[in-house]
């Protein structure tokens, strides 16, 4: 008899090259024939002319057969048996890896790439086991599984879908792209270090992402992050992706910087910056369904640029400035905003969004474009001669009210307000003429509203109020020509 390795056979002109040159005769070539069909039941239909033809020299069957054979490789699976290099024999018990095969590391073993891998079925790398790469190796498998080690030293691109078990530890040692995913499970941890960290799919994690001044970088496709991410001073940057934070996101100062993708911290995440960073906001949307305080950026600058024809800001606190520089489109607050002050810049809008409250420590400046009042309140608690300044008509007051609530400020621009309350304590100086299309409102004992000899034109359906205690100061002395607030009707003004 004889033993046949498995085969398949193809519409070719080749029939069993092993055979040739063999001195058969008819009647040997009959029982390879029955054999071959007897085993392997290969043929189906097309038998009978098998066993017509069998008689015929081996070389005529290769002339006229319809039917080649080649063998069929199942993958290979290789287990450590010692440490060493991944293309050495002496690593595996199962020889030299080749495409397809898969491959296992066990406890207490370190295999190292020193070329390009194969197109690997997979590397499981377990408990106590090491994979370490160098140089500008690629890594390619299917999939990689780490509940062990795996030290990435190579600024080669890693093809796989990467999965960090609990107690596995993922360490980029250097610049490098992960084509493939990235899964972080809880109990896993990926060290940036100081590493620039860029994946081109999704990821998800849920256990722990650190990094000193390391960047981790998010082009494509739908990103979670369940867990935390801690990084000291680098940088977390995404593009055309998006991610949603429904866990941790720390910084300790680095930038934070969103191109088109969007942004999103859910109802249970929280982004913490414990210094200055810089925060950019692109086109892409920033959403924030937990609470303004619970995205704390800390004394970081944010900046809202980009084009986009529309987008929306959720609430956030900083005590550093918050810049729109947007060229065109409009940028629309959905939360509370606190920041150090609020300057607009760029030809684009920024709409203070609809029944918000924003809170500002430091001046408004009005340089182009255009800041929308929607019909938000917006609280102005700086202590300055330029507390609100620049191009006043840039300001578009919509329904909304701003509350002067600093101690001794000017309004330095002239402005149409809705609503204007003058709250705080000392004096509020005009150093330019106002109008108020809504309500006036000196509404606190000691507060002085200075019109410094500019008018303020009021309307026929607002009120103006001054508060017991307060005062409201006309004319700067000598000769002017300003007037008591016009358009109020004395039914609607309230002297305390």
């Amino acid at each position: 008899m004889i033993n046949l390795p498995q085969y398949q056979f193809h519409s070719t002109l080749e029939l069993l090259r092993s055979v040739e040159g063999n001195s058969m005769g008819a009647g040997r070539s009959c029982v390879l024939g029955e054999e071959i069909l007897g085993k392997k039941n290969l043929f189906g239909k097309a038998s009978s002319l098998l066993k017509f033809l069998l008689p015929v020299k081996t070389t005529a069957l290769v002339l006229i057969f319809l039917f080649s054979v080649t063998e069929v490789k199942a993958a290979a699976t290789h287990t450590t048996i010692a440490s060493g290099n991944l293309s050495v024999a002496g690593t595996w018990d199962n020889g030299v890896p080749v495409a397809g095969d898969a491959l296992i590391i066990t406890n207490g073993f370190t295999v190292t790439v020193s070329a390009n891998t194969l197109a690997l079925l997979s590397i499981t790398i377990n408990t106590g086991g090491i994979l370490t790469t160098s140089a500008n190796f690629t890594v390619s498998a299917t999939t990689i599984s780490v509940t062990g080690t795996f030290n990435h030293n190579s600024t080669g691109a890693i093809t796989s879908a990467i999965t960090v078990n609990n107690g596995g530890v993922f360490n980029p040692g250097a610049n490098f792209a992960i084509t493939g995913s990235l899964s972080v499970i809880s109990g896993g941890t990926v060290n940036l270090a100081t590493r620039q960290l860029t994946i081109s799919s999704s990821w998800t994690n849920g256990g722990t992402i650190t990094g000193t001044t390391g960047l981790l970088t998010c082009n494509t496709g739908a990103s979670t992050n369940d867990g935390g991410i801690t990084i000291t001073t680098g940088q977390i940057n995404w593009t055309t992706g998006s991610l949603i934070n429904n866990g941790t996101i720390t910084l300790g100062a680095g930038t934070i910087s969103q191109t088109t993708g969007n942004l999103t911290n859910s109802a249970t995440g929280t982004i913490a910056v414990t210094g200055a960073a810089t925060i950019t906001f692109g086109t892409g949307n920033f959403i924030n369904s937990h609470a303004s305080t619970d995205v704390n950026f800390g004394s970081s600058a944010i900046t809202i640029t980009g084009a986009a024809v529309a987008q929306t800001i959720g609430g956030f606190i900083t005590t550093g400035l918050v810049s729109c520089t947007k060229a065109s489109g409009t940028a629309t607050f959905t939360g509370d905003v606190t920041g150090a002050g609020l300057s607009k810049s760029g030809l684009g809008i920024l709409d203070l969004g609809t029944g918000r409250i924003h809170k500002l420590t430091g001046v408004v400046t009005l340089t182009a474009g255009t800041l929308n009042g929607g019909s938000s309140t917006l609280h102005v608690d700086v202590t300055s001669a330029t507390a609100w300044n620049g191009t006043g008509s840039v300001f578009s007051a919509g329904t909304g009210t701003v509350d002067f609530g600093g101690a001794a400020q000017t309004i330095a621009t002239a402005t149409t307000f809705n609503n204007l309350i003058l709250s705080g304590s000392a004096t509020k100086t005009l150093s330019a003429a106002i109008t108020v299309a809504g309500n006036l409102n000196i509404g606190t004992s000691g507060v002085t509203l200075a019109d410094g000899g500019f008018q303020i034109t009021g309307n026929g359906t607002g009120t103006l109020n001054v508060a017991n205690g307060a005062t409201l100061q006309i004319g700067a002395g000598g000769a002017t020509t300003e007037t008591f607030p016009t358009l109020y009707t004395t039914g609607n003004i309230t002297l305390g």
